[in-house]
């Protein structure tokens, strides 16, 4: 999350497969992770 400092993402869309394990490293200031997805989100 070291380019994200404030831990908001933001995409247009997101889709995870299924099998596919999504983790973060923190970063300095140890902020939460937030999506902001615009379109859909799919987690499989």
């Amino acid at each position: 999350m070291a380019d994200h400092p404030d831990g908001i993402y933001h995409y247009t869309s997101v889709n995870i497969p299924s099998g596919v394990t999504v983790t973060f490293k923190p970063n300095a200031a140890n902020t939460p992770v937030v999506w902001l997805v615009q379109g859909n989100c799919v987690i499989s």
